[in-house]
C-alpha cells in the first residue's frame, strides 16, 4: 500500500484566494517514508497561500505501520469517529488500533510508537501533569519529554520510571486513548 492523495478546493481564510491543495489521505510508514517525515515536521496538508498564510487543512488520514502493527485514523468530525471504530472492528486486523480527531494527535501518537512506548500509558502520565494542553515529544533513557502549550509553550521532563509503573498492566480494548479516555481510568 502506498500513500493516497487527492485535490480539494480551499479558499485561503486571509486574503480569500481559491486553491487546489494536495491532501495525504493514507501513509504507509515503510512505503512512503518521506511522507511520515513530512506529517512529522508539520509540512503536510497544509495549504500554503501566496499571501504568506499556512493553513492546516483538516482531512480524513490513515496511517499504516505494518512491521508493528499500528493503525490510525484521524477522524475531524466527531459524528464520523462510530463508523471508524465500526470498520476497524470489522477489518479483521490484528495489532494495535486507534482513532484521533487530529492531524497533530497523529504526530504524537507516531512520536509515542517511534519511542517504544504506549499511548495509553503516556496519556495517564499528561492527566497527572495537571495542564490543558500537554503533547509527548519524545523519550531518552532517564526522562519521557513533553511540551505544554498554554500562552506560550514551554517543556516538561517526567522520569521514566513514572512510565514503567503503568505499563505492567492489561493495555486497554478501546480504540480512542485520548485525555477524556485517561480521566475515566483514574481511581476514584
Amino acid at each position: 500500500m502506498t500513500s493516497i492523495t487527492g485535490k480539494v478546493p480551499v479558499r485561503c481564510p486571509v486574503c480569500g484566494a481559491e486553491h487546489e491543495a494536495s491532501v495525504v489521505q493514507s501513509i504507509n510508514a515503510h512505503t512512503d517514508p518521506e511522507v511520515k517525515a513530512r506529517l512529522l515536521a508539520g509540512e503536510l496538508n497544509v495549504l500554503a497561500c501566496h499571501c504568506g498564510k499556512r493553513t492546516p487543512l483538516a482531512a480524513t488520514i490513515v496511517f499504516v505501520d505494518l512491521a508493528r502493527l499500528f493503525y490510525c485514523q484521524v477522524v475531524p468530525d466527531a459524528s464520523g469517529v462510530a463508523k471508524a471504530i465500526a470498520a476497524f472492528r470489522d477489518s479483521g486486523t490484528k495489532g494495535t488500533q486507534r482513532i484521533v480527531r487530529t492531524q497533530n494527535e497523529l504526530i504524537e501518537k507516531i512520536k509515542i510508537l517511534d519511542a517504544n512506548l504506549e499511548d495509553w500509558a503516556i496519556e495517564m502520565i499528561k492527566v497527572g501533569l495537571d495542564e490543558p494542553v500537554v503533547l509527548f515529544d519524545r523519550a531518552d533513557e532517564a526522562e519521557l519529554h513533553f511540551v505544554i502549550v498554554d500562552r506560550i509553550v514551554r517543556g516538561l521532563a517526567v522520569p521514566r520510571a513514572t512510565y514503567s509503573e503503568l505499563v505492567g498492566r492489561e493495555p486497554p480494548s478501546e480504540l480512542v486513548i485520548d485525555r477524556t479516555w485517561a480521566l475515566s481510568e483514574l481511581p476514584n
